[in-house]
């Protein structure tokens, strides 16, 4: 992982981008898509996932399982997560999520 990277794309930001893209970003779209680097989901990602289970299940909640894979995931890079639908990650000690409609901040339980 490069020493400078910071964020992790939701498949929704994703998508977005590339459908829809407005202003500098439409004119450097493919630029922008081949500077990003894509990380293999290992360890301690894997780890990340079973304690944020486990923590969620003890508080008799969920989240969606794709969801979890991303938290845990940005949690396991210190990353912060760059999602449209926040609602779900927001309940996660310790994860920093950025949406496109409000401002970045720390989520916690």
């Amino acid at each position: 992982m490069s020493a400078s990277l910071a964020y992790l794309l939701d498949t929704n930001i994703l998508s977005a981008l590339t459908h829809n893209p407005q202003g500098l970003v439409a004119e450097r779209i493919d630029l922008i898509l081949s500077t990003m680097e894509i990380l293999p989901l290992e360890t301690p990602a894997d780890q990340q996932y079973t304690a944020v289970r486990h923590h969620l299940t003890r508080q008799g909640t969920h989240i969606e399982r794709n969801d979890l894979l991303i938290a845990a995931h940005a949690l396991a890079n210190d990353l912060m997560v760059v999602i449209a639908n926040v609602s779900e990650l927001s309940r996660l000690h310790g994860l920093k999520e950025k949406s496109g409609y409000r401002t970045s901040h720390q989520c916690q339980i």
